[in-house]
């Protein structure tokens, strides 16, 4: 069986980069 996620950005004061909205998503949902 697969396993999903969907990720809603977040916009934050200061904007944060794509680079760390990815890093936040792999370490709540994990890498596997």
């Amino acid at each position: 069986m697969y396993r999903g996620a969907y990720h809603f950005a977040r916009p934050q004061f200061p904007l944060s980069s794509a680079e760390e909205q990815a890093r936040y998503f792999v370490s709540i949902v994990g890498s596997s």
